[in-house]
C-alpha cells in the first residue's frame, strides 16, 4: 500500500468490534454455528450426473446464489455488517460502536464517559473554543446522540469549520450504529451520501474520512435500494483510493464498506472487482499481523468479493488466492478460518485452471488438519476444498492424498453430523474414482467398508451420495480389486440401491454392477468358471431387483436394466442353474 508503512500493520490492534444490525430481528431465535452451517451448505449443493468415463465421475458442483437476506443480521455468515461496537446496551438511546478512540481532554476540560453521555449537542459545541480539535472529537466519540438530534446535526454538517462537520459526521455515524432502526432511508433522503463521498476525499482529515467511511459502510448495510443509492453516487471508486491511504483506520473503514456493498449481489460484486479491490485488499493480508482486525475484515470482504451466482471470472479474483492462504496456514481465530474457509472453497469450484494455483499455495496440508476442526463452519467448506481439488487428474489427486487426505476422511466419515458425512461421501467419490493404486489405498484404509455401511444403513440423502463414491470404485478397479469388493459386499448394497426410485441414483447403481459383471464375464472364463459375479448378484437379491426397474417410468433406467439382463442373464435356464431365463417376445418386451 503506497504511503503506508508496512510495521504498523504487523503493530496494528483490534481496535475494532464487529457489530451487527439486526433491523428489529433481536427477538428472533439465534442459529447456532452448526445450523447455520447446515443451512448454507444445503443452498449450495448440487452434484452432477454419472458416466463410464472416470473423467466424468469426477463431479463439480454447480455454483450457487447467496440469497442476502438483510433481516437476518444475527447470522454467523451475514453478507452486511454494521460497524458497531460491544458493550452498550441496545437501546434506541444508546448506540454501540468500536471505542477505537482514547478520551484526551486535557485536565481542565476532560469530563467522565457518564456526562459525556448526558451531554446535549448544545452544550458540546460550547466547548469547541475550550479544547484541541483533537480533544473536541475525541468528546464526540464518546457522547449519545438520538434521532431528536437529525436536523441539528443536518444543520452542522453544512458548516464551513471542520469541528462542526466532522461533529456532526460523528453524531450521524452513532445514529447509523444503533442496533434498532438505524436511520439509513432519513440519511439518503437529507442527501447526505453525496456529502459523506466528498469527506473522503479530504486526504488532509483523515478523521473525516475514517467518520464517513463509517456512515457509507453502515448505510452499506441496508435494503438493495439504499446500497444502489452508493453504487449510483460513486462510493466504489472513492473506496477503493482509499486502500491506498497512509491512515490504517481508513484503510480498514474501506475494507469493510465495501465488502458491505459486495454482499449485495453478482452484479455489484463484479462492480466492485472491476473498480480494483482485489490487489490491495491481498497486499494489505499479506501484510497484516496474524489475528489481527485487518485479517478479520480482509477476509470477510475477499470472500464476499469470491461467492455467489454467477461465479466471478477467476483471472479477476486469482490474485486473492496465496493471501487467503497465507492467512489460513497463520491464523487461529475461529471468525477468520470461516472467512477464509469458505472463501477458498469459492475460489476452488470451477474450472480445472483453479486446482494448480490451489496446489501451488501449500495450503492443502492445512485444509486436512482442519478436517478435524469441531465448528463445521470451517471443516465442511475444507471439505468442499478437498473435494473440487480431487476432481482434478490422478496426479493432483494423489497430492491430496500423500498429504493425509485419505487417513483424515476416513476418520470423520462416520461424523455426527449428516452434513459433513455427505461432504466425505462427495469428496472419497472423486478418489475412488481414480486409479487402482488410489483404489487399493481406499480398500487397505477400510474406507471402502464404511462406504458400503453406509449406503445400506445411512440416511437416504446421505445414502444418495454414497452410492457415488461405491459405484465410481468399479470404474477404474482391477478384477482382483473386484473380487475384494464382491466380498466386502458391494453388489448387495449396490442391489439394496435399486429399491430407489430416484433415476439419477438408479443409473449410478446400475452402472456399478455393469462394470461389477462384465470384469467378471472377461475373467471367470478364463479360469473354468461361469461368471460368480451374476451368482452373487442373484443370492442378495439384485437380479430381482433389476427385474422390478423394467417397469420403472424412465426409458433409460429400463434400457439399463435390459442391458444387464440379455448380457448376463440371457442364456441361463430356470430349471438349470435356478437363474431366471428371458425370452423375448414379438413386441420386443421380455418376460420371465
Amino acid at each position: 500500500m503506497e504511503g503506508t508503512d508496512n510495521n504498523q500493520f504487523a503493530n496494528q490492534q483490534d481496535d475494532f468490534a464487529f457489530g451487527r444490525s439486526n433491523k428489529g430481528e433481536a427477538d428472533k431465535k439465534k442459529k447456532t454455528a452448526d445450523e447455520l452451517a447446515e443451512e448454507r451448505l444445503k443452498q449450495t449443493y448440487n452434484v452432477g450426473g454419472g458416466s463410464k468415463d472416470n473423467d466424468d465421475l469426477k463431479r463439480k458442483r454447480e455454483d450457487f446464489a447467496v440469497q442476502l437476506r438483510k433481516n437476518k443480521r444475527e447470522e454467523m455468515f451475514k453478507q452486511k455488517r454494521a460497524f458497531t461496537t460491544e458493550g452498550q446496551a441496545n437501546t434506541p438511546n444508546t448506540q454501540t460502536e468500536t471505542q477505537s478512540q482514547q478520551m484526551v481532554v486535557g485536565p481542565q476540560n476532560q469530563l467522565s464517559d457518564d456526562m459525556l453521555l448526558q451531554i446535549s449537542v448544545e452544550d458540546a459545541l460550547m466547548m469547541i473554543d475550550r479544547m484541541s480539535l483533537e480533544e473536541f472529537i475525541s468528546q464526540a466519540q464518546k457522547m449519545a446522540f438520538h434521532i431528536q438530534d437529525f436536523q441539528k446535526l443536518l444543520q452542522l454538517i453544512q458548516d464551513t469549520l471542520d469541528a462542526k462537520v466532522i461533529f456532526a459526521t460523528v453524531g450521524f455515524r452513532r445514529l447509523l450504529s444503533q442496533e434498532r432502526n438505524p436511520p439509513i432511508q432519513p440519511v439518503i433522503d437529507a442527501n447526505l451520501v453525496p456529502k459523506f463521498i466528498s469527506f473522503l476525499q479530504r486526504a488532509d482529515f483523515p478523521k473525516l474520512q475514517f467518520e464517513a467511511a463509517w456512515c457509507l459502510t453502515n448505510i452499506a448495510s441496508g435494503q438493495q435500494e439504499q446500497v444502489q443509492v452508493l453504487i449510483d453516487k460513486g462510493t466504489v471508486n472513492v473506496l477503493v483510493e482509499l486502500l491506498n491511504s497512509p491512515h490504517l483506520e481508513v484503510v480498514e473503514q474501506a475494507i469493510w464498506g465495501l465488502g458491505n456493498i459486495a454482499g449485495d449481489g453478482a452484479k455489484i460484486r463484479d462492480m466492485v472487482i472491476a473498480a480494483g479491490a482485489i490487489n490491495p485488499i491481498s497486499n494489505i493480508l499479506d501484510r497484516a499481523q496474524p489475528g489481527s482486525s485487518f485479517v478479520r475484515n480482509a477476509s470477510w470482504t475477499l470472500s464476499n468479493l469470491c461467492r455467489g451466482k454467477p461465479a466471478p471470472n477467476f483471472h479477476a479474483v486469482k490474485r486473492a488466492v496465496p493471501s487467503l492462504a497465507k492467512v489460513l496456514i497463520e491464523n487461529d481465530v475461529e471468525d477468520i478460518l470461516i472467512d477464509v474457509c469458505w472463501a477458498i472453497s469459492y475460489l476452488s469450484d470451477g474450472g480445472e485452471e483453479r486446482i494448480p494455483i490451489i496446489l501451488e499455495t501449500n495450503v492443502v496440508p492445512r485444509l486436512i488438519q482442519l478436517l478435524q476442526h469441531p465448528n463445521i463452519a470451517i471443516s465442511v467448506p475444507c471439505l468442499r476444498t478437498i473435494g473440487n481439488i480431487v476432481t482434478g487428474d490422478d496426479d493432483q489427486t494423489q497430492f491430496v492424498i500423500n498429504a493425509g487426505a485419505l487417513e483424515q476422511l476416513n476418520s470423520i466419515i462416520y461424523h455426527k453430523k449428516k452434513t459433513v458425512r455427505k461432504e466425505v461421501c462427495w469428496s472419497l467419490s472423486n478418489i475412488t474414482a481414480g486409479n487402482p493404486q488410489q483404489i487399493q489405498l481406499c480398500l487397505d484404509l477400510g474406507i471402502i467398508d464404511k462406504l458400503i455401511n453406509i449406503l445400506i444403513n445411512d440416511d437416504i440423502e446421505i445414502k444418495k451420495e454414497a452410492v457415488w463414491a461405491v459405484s465410481n470404485s468399479t470404474a477404474g478397479a482391477t478384477f482382483e480389486q473386484f473380487i475384494v469388493l464382491v466380498h466386502k459386499g458391494i453388489l448387495k448394497a449396490l442391489s439394496a440401491t435399486l429399491k430407489m426410485r430416484d433415476a439419477r441414483i438408479l443409473a449410478v447403481a446400475l452402472e456399478g454392477i455393469d462394470n461389477i459383471l462384465k470384469s467378471g464375464q472377461q475373467h471367470f472364463p478364463q479360469r473354468g468358471q461361469e461368471n460368480q459375479f451374476t451368482i452373487e448378484l442373484e443370492m442378495c437379491g439384485g437380479l430381482e431387483e433389476i427385474e422390478q426397474l423394467q417397469t420403472h417410468p424412465n426409458h433409460s433406467i429400463y434400457e439399463r436394466a435390459m442391458k444387464l439382463l440379455v448380457n448376463y442373464f440371457e442364456e441361463q435356464q430356470d430349471a438349470g442353474s435356478g437363474m431366471v431365463g428371458i425370452q423375448s417376445t414379438a413386441q420386443n418386451q421380455f418376460s420371465f
